[in-house]
């Protein structure tokens, strides 16, 4: 059973943050929490060695591993959907009379978490139909248990954490601190990537090294992080890149670039124009 699971953003291609994954619920064996424990060290060796790991974890495992109080700002990252059907169930017109809502509305007190499990909010929730007046606890209740339904998978990580670094070192940091020490910069800054570029039979006023910096100055950020998940298999700086010419057999129009992501490296045919790269 994988450990970490595609969000349901993700799996639905629905709201603002898809690519998003999140500790699964159903990992609660013994065993698995050791699992989460260890990545947790890993984050922790990550952090002693500054070597980014390649993490795409919500907002809502950062706070919990720091300590912050979670809400639903944070579940949107995970869950849009879910988020948008409290907000429109509890804005729904108090005119409505009981009978209108029950046409309507047929929930029970029940949740489904990221990895599909179904979980009653209240003692036998799945035989308590939710009515007009109740809809509003409801709908607390469904953002109360997404928000938490991988705590204890969290408290593991940050466990491992603390296992490695000194007690007092996630008392100190925000959670946006923690995500950048851990994953590195989001954001991918073309000028910091080629600063630190190598050059391996090649020299930086090469026209294919040229060409390969114009045509990375008309990428978007997702086409940068795809080009660098190509390059490094990562999708966050720091990382430095290598760049080589590519020894080709005719046209080297005809050739497309080759990386060795272990080396963090990417080959170059000796393009004619910027057009063929």
């Amino acid at each position: 059973i994988a450990l970490f699971i595609p969000s349901p953003n993700q799996r639905n291609n629905f709201g603002n943050t898809r690519e998003m994954y999140v500790p699964s619920p159903s990992c609660r064996a013994p065993h698995d929490i050791s699992k989460f424990r260890f990545v947790g060290r890993l984050m922790a060796g990550c952090i002693t060695i500054n070597e980014p790991m390649n993490l795409n974890l919500p907002s809502l495992v950062w706070k919990m591993l720091v300590g912050t109080p979670t809400d639903k700002a944070d579940l949107i990252a995970v869950d849009q959907m879910c988020v948008k059907c409290m907000d429109d169930l509890c804005s729904i017109d108090k005119k409505w009379l009981e009978e209108e809502f029950h046409d309507v509305i047929t929930e029970t007190f029940k949740t489904v978490l990221s990895d599909g499990t179904e979980v009653d909010l209240v003692p036998n929730g799945r035989e308590k139909v939710v009515t007009f007046a109740e809809r509003n606890e409801y709908a607390k209740l469904v953002i109360e248990a997404r928000l938490n339904e991988s705590r204890e998978q969290i408290l593991a990580m940050r466990q491992g954490l603390l296992d490695v670094l000194p007690p007092y070192f996630l008392a100190l940091m925000t959670w946006r601190d923690l995500e950048l020490r851990v994953c590195g910069i989001p954001e991918i800054d073309i000028a910091e990537l080629k600063k630190t570029a190598i050059y391996e039979d090649v020299h930086e006023t090469d026209q294919i090294c040229i060409y390969f910096w114009d045509v990375l100055s008309a990428f978007t950020q997702r086409e940068l992080k795809l080009l660098l998940r190509f390059i490094a298999g990562r999708s966050r700086l720091p990382v430095q890149i290598k760049l080589q010419r590519m020894l080709t057999d005719g046209n080297p129009d005809n050739y497309l670039p080759q990386a060795h992501t272990c080396f963090f490296s990417i080959e170059l045919p000796a393009y004619s124009c910027v057009d063929a790269l």
